[in-house]
């Protein structure tokens, strides 16, 4: 079931804001990075920079337990450069 207000993109997120308004402005910003710190440090940037003034965002893994768990997958690589 989706919410009917919602609006949903299936696509990457590095894609989502390269073809997005810049006028259209975010509310809520959910970031799971895939799990790597430098793609989720490009997602809060990129959610810091088209979120409205009482938007928000939430993180998912964003506290590690290792630093090896914090490292992309090699298929992953190509995505955060």
């Amino acid at each position: 079931m989706y919410n009917v207000c919602a609006k949903y993109h299936e696509c990457t997120s590095d894609d989502y804001f390269a073809r997005k308004k810049s006028t259209d402005r975010l509310d809520v910003v959910f970031i799971d990075g895939l799990c790597a710190y430098g793609q989720s440090l490009k997602d809060v940037i990129n959610s810091l920079d088209n979120l409205n003034e009482s938007g928000v965002i939430v993180m998912h893994d964003c506290n590690p337990p290792h630093e090896a768990a914090a490292l992309p997958l090699p298929s992953q690589m190509i995505l955060i450069k």
